[in-house]
């Protein structure tokens, strides 16, 4: 226990009770001394009374000089230092900020009431608790910047923003709010100092340790609590993704719309998820998930017309219904068009793409492509629209001009794609120095043509984990190792390319090497699927294979993500109350229960400090209530010694 004073800079006013003292001496009425004789029997009687008046005055001196020094005190705002309240006394003065945590996963209803709605009742009690010209602050996480420059001494301004508060749709970073709000504690003037973080203690949010930074001299009286409306107790499924698979289609064709729909708590469930495009219901489907996995859910429908739509996948409504529904836009197109450039449109380089064209165009009425094929020689690139474009395939060119190859970056940079099919007629040369060098399109060296001793080589490496591959690793989906490649060109990918290999040969050279352009991508083979290069494009795997490439080259649906929910805002699951003093470093946090009904007197029993100014207040008050009686009684008195 000891005293202290939260202005002590105005312990300077004590100064001031020298006012009263020199005016004490020096504002006494010089009287001139008449002598009459016939009054000289009064002289005795006028020095009694004079000497009866000096102490008067004397006493209402001090009485005046009190009342400054108590003034200067009160000022200085002095307060006890003391843990806890002493009888009735309010405790001295506190600056709060009341971090509310505002995150999606607040939304959560419980008992018939959002956790947001009770977090703000919560704080609004503590307000109540703050008195004896203390200030407070609401700072929102994840909404904490532009934040105010200091606390506002208006309590009844802080509980209306209170009020007012709303959920966010992100979450936030619980370390910077925290910090952001003792670093605002830094120039309040009150003695107690203390942080209200209320929150769900979401184990999402605490992934990494929370540094605290306190200023000098704030360590004794920063506290910071952390109330819990958080519980291990929850039922919460989602709709953790929805999109298009691809997210561009044609028009007419089947799309599919992939889903995953996610329970975060250990019961297992049944649930009806719907799906909508452009506002109107299409289907619906029963899918049962069991508890703490997720459960995959694909819808097929027609694709609508040509444009841009949007969808979302929706499940019946829970005690969480922010990540109910899931948005998602893609594009239709009125074709989707698969563009080969040759040197020329002659028959012979016509005929070299016939498998090709015809694995992406079978042109039969068993099998209907959503693809169409369209020829161009490469003087007529140069002019080519690349509206409806799927991708474009360069097959066994030979040059581009400058033109044409800004058109094709271009092209790239914004989302397309570009397959190269080297032949026996490109200029290894141009593809090395131009391509790979200058514009960074070709992502190798194209070095000599490999021509297997044994007469062929077949494709042992694959990565399954790859898009285009993943379908194919189940069995009897796809072989690729029966096919015969008899010769290729030597591809070398650059270190520094940012280039991958997809699959090989069994002697290591690469068969597929993939690199992102911009925000497009280019494929590159080692060889054209021809006869005498190999008989890839005979073996049935080869079609499903081309499509698979094709729509893997399409851009994906597109997850609004403004609208959207971040998925980690869906578990609810808080982290262990005991546990959560090991997350802070510089500070060690008072965790409160929101459920306990002795949460606000366990806030006030750790609130430290008394103030004293009440006190001072009321002493103030008596001693110039005094002081204008002894004034009155000093003025009456001194009349009637005048009258003497």
């Amino acid at each position: 226990m000891g005293l202290t004073f939260l202005s002590p800079w105005l312990l300077l006013g004590l100064s001031a009770v020298c006012i009263p003292i020199i005016l004490h001496f020096t504002g006494k009425r010089r009287k001139k001394t008449v002598f009459f004789p016939s009054l000289k029997f009064l002289i005795e009687v006028q020095k009694r009374t004079v000497r009866k008046v000096k102490i008067f005055q004397i006493l209402l001196l001090c009485v005046r000089i009190l009342c400054l020094a108590l003034l200067a005190l009160l000022l200085a705002r002095p307060v006890i230092r003391y843990a806890g309240r002493l009888l009735s006394n309010p405790g001295a003065s506190t600056g709060a900020v009341f971090v509310l945590d505002n995150s999606p996963s607040l939304g959560y209803v419980e008992e018939g009431t959002p956790r947001f709605e009770k977090a703000k009742l919560t704080a609004l009690k503590i307000l109540d608790t703050i008195t004896d010209g203390g200030s407070a602050l609401l700072l929102l996480n994840p909404d904490t910047l532009p934040s105010p420059a200091m606390l506002n001494s208006s309590l009844a301004v802080v509980r209306g923003q209170i009020r007012n508060a709303a959920l966010s749709k992100t979450g936030g970073d619980p370390g910077f709010s925290i910090n952001e709000a003792f670093h605002l504690l830094r120039f309040s003037p009150e003695f107690n100092k203390e942080v209200f973080f209320l929150t769900d203690l979401q184990r999402t949010s605490f992934q990494n340790p929370v540094r605290v930074n306190l200023d000098k001299g704030m360590e004794e009286r920063a506290k910071l609590y952390i109330v819990n409306f958080g519980s291990p107790d929850f039922n919460n499924l989602a709709v953790s993704e929805a999109g298009v698979s691809p997210g561009i289609c044609a028009q007419g064709q089947d799309l599919e719309v992939h889903s995953t729909i996610s329970n975060f708590s250990s019961t297992d469930r049944v649930v009806r998820v719907d799906l909508y495009i452009d506002g109107a219901r299409k289907t619906e489907k029963i899918v049962s998930v069991r508890g703490n996995s997720n459960a995959s859910v694909v819808f097929r429908e027609i694709s609508p017309s040509s444009g841009i739509h949007t969808g979302y996948v929706e499940i019946e409504p829970d005690a969480l219904t922010s990540d109910d529904r899931h948005y998602f836009s893609f594009e239709v197109r009125r074709k989707l068009e698969v563009i080969f450039v040759l040197d020329d449109l002659s028959d012979e380089s016509l005929k070299s793409t016939v498998y090709l064209a015809t694995a992406l165009n079978p042109h039969t009425g068993k099998i209907h492509s959503p693809f169409t094929v369209s020829f161009l020689s490469s003087y007529d690139l140069e002019r080519a629209s690349f509206e409806d474009c799927a991708s474009v395939i360069l097959f066994n060119l030979r040059q581009l001009s400058r033109r044409a190859l800004e058109r094709l970056s271009g092209y790239l940079r914004g989302g397309g794609s570009i397959i190269f099919f080297p032949g026996d007629r490109i200029d290894r040369s141009y593809y090395n120095s131009v391509l790979n060098k200058e514009y960074s399109i070709f992502p190798a060296r194209v070095e000599e043509l490999e021509n297997p001793v044994q007469g062929f080589s077949s494709i042992t490496l694959v990565d399954w984990r790859h898009p285009v591959f993943s379908k194919f690793q189940i069995p009897d989906q796809g072989d690729f190792s029966s096919a015969h490649f008899f010769k290729f060109w030597r591809l070398k990918p650059d270190s520094d390319s940012g280039a991958s290999i997809l699959a090989s040969f069994e002697n290591g050279l690469p068969f597929l090497i993939e690199k992102e352009y911009g925000k497009g991508k280019v494929m590159v083979f080692a060889g054209i699927p021809s006869s005498g290069w190999n008989d890839f494009f005979l073996q049935p795997v080869f079609v499903a294979f081309i499509h698979e490439l094709i729509h893997y080259l399409l851009p994906a649906g597109t997850s609004i993500s403004d609208i959207n929910p971040l998925r980690s805002e869906s578990d609810l699951t808080p982290v262990n109350p005991g546990k959560i003093s090991s997350y802070f470093e510089g500070i060690q946090p008072v965790v409160l229960d929101s459920k306990n009904p002795g949460l606000i007197e366990e806030i006030l029993l750790r609130r430290q400090g008394i103030s004293l100014r009440q006190a001072l207040v009321w002493f103030l008050l008596c001693l110039l209530l005094l002081e204008s009686i002894m004034s009155n009684w000093f003025v009456s008195k001194e009349r009637e010694t005048a009258g003497v």
